[in-house]
């Protein structure tokens, strides 16, 4: 498997900097490709002095927002890059170890069939994030949303949620399968 993980900056140059700085020392990682989204301030300058056969710098244009950015990069990767199977996609902001990321190659190497994974998501105090896995809306369940009479009742009788019960997932459950994961970090097979 050969990885790469894509960054998306926008202003905020030092902390991708610093990110892309403990990134360069994971062996598991096979490329780095920082995109620039147009940044107004030093960014491209200060991510300029990570470059090197490990760490690309993409620049867009303009600002073309987080979908377009991080698109940007994979066509990018795509078209340049045929070894690369699998992508990481990552907001700069985040904490990743190493090990984090070598669990996420296990489960695709485990589990052929993967599109794609993400690992559960902790906020600075250790407590994981509610929502770092989601359920699509359903027409249901945005009628239900609308309705706060509707949506007390249904909480209350049967359990409704527009979340997935996350504290029904055990510490050591390998897989929970939902229906998205969050654009901060999740892992993806280039192939499917």
């Amino acid at each position: 498997m050969k990885l790469a993980i894509v960054i998306l900056n926008y202003n905020d140059g030092l902390l991708t900097f610093e990110y892309v700085k403990k990134l360069i020392n994971y062996k598991c990682l096979d490329l780095i490709i920082i995109t620039d989204n147009g940044s107004t301030d030093d960014s491209v300058d200060i991510l300029q002095k990570l470059v090197s056969d490990k760490v690309i710098l993409l620049c867009t244009n303009n600002n073309i927002g987080y979908a377009k950015g991080n698109n940007f990069a994979l066509k990018y990767i795509s078209n340049n890059y045929k070894d690369i199977s699998h992508v990481i996609i990552s907001n700069p902001d985040i904490k990743v170890e190493e090990k984090t990321i070598i669990s996420l190659i296990n489960i695709f190497d485990k589990y052929e069939n993967m599109f794609a994974c993400t690992a559960e998501v902790y906020n600075n105090n250790g407590e994981r994030i509610k929502n770092f896995i989601y359920k699509v809306p359903t027409t249901f369940s945005l009628f239900v949303e609308s309705s706060p009479i509707i949506r007390t009742i249904l909480r209350k009788i049967f359990g409704f949620s527009k979340r997935y019960n996350l504290n029904k997932i055990k510490a050591n459950d390998e897989l929970f399968y939902g229906d998205a994961l969050p654009g901060c970090f999740f892992m993806a097979n280039m192939s499917k």
